[in-house]
C-alpha cells in the first residue's frame, strides 16, 4: 500500500512538473513571437514574468532591449549594466548599453561600451561612429530650451 501511494505521489509529481514546463516553453515561444513581430509591450509581459521565475542574462536580454525599444532606458539601463558585467554578455550588448547611457545623458560612459564594442567588431562602422558621436554630441546645444 505503501508503495502504491509512493508511486502516485511521484507519478503526479512528476505531471505537474512537465505541465509548468510545458506551459512555461510555450509562454515563451508566445513572447518570441511577439518580440520579433515588433510587439514588445506584450512580449515583455511575458518576458518579465519568466525572469522573475528563472532569472538569467537570455531573459534580461530580452527584457533590456523591450525596454530599450519602448523608450524606457531607466530600466533598459539597469539590465543592461548587469548583462555587461557577466561572463555571458556579448558584444551587441555593450552597443546597446551604450546607447542606453547615450538615450540618459550619460556620454562619457556611453563612450566607454561603444569602444568595447569597436574593439571587438573592428569591421563594423556603427561601433566607431558611435565613439565620435559620444564626443561630438556633448557640444551641440538644444534648439528648444525649458
Amino acid at each position: 500500500m505503501l508503495y502504491r501511494n509512493n508511486l502516485i505521489r511521484s507519478a503526479l509529481f512528476l505531471f505537474l512538473i512537465t505541465s509548468f514546463y510545458s506551459t512555461g516553453a510555450q509562454n515563451l515561444e508566445k513572447a518570441n513571437l511577439h518580440y520579433k513581430s515588433g510587439e514588445y509591450a506584450a512580449a515583455l509581459k511575458i518576458y518579465e514574468a519568466a525572469l522573475a521565475s528563472k532569472p538569467n542574462n537570455a531573459l534580461k536580454t530580452k527584457v533590456a532591449n523591450c525596454y530599450r525599444a519602448l523608450n524606457k532606458p531607466d530600466k533598459a539601463e539597469q539590465l543592461y549594466s548587469e548583462i555587461v558585467q557577466s561572463d555571458q554578455a556579448k558584444p551587441i550588448d555593450y552597443f546597446h548599453y551604450g546607447e542606453t547611457l547615450l538615450s540618459a545623458g550619460k556620454y562619457d560612459e556611453a563612450k566607454t561600451w561603444f569602444q568595447k564594442y569597436a574593439a571587438l567588431n573592428p569591421e563594423d562602422e556603427k561601433g566607431k561612429m558611435m565613439v565620435r558621436f559620444s564626443d561630438q554630441v556633448k557640444n551641440i546645444r538644444p534648439y528648444f530650451k525649458d
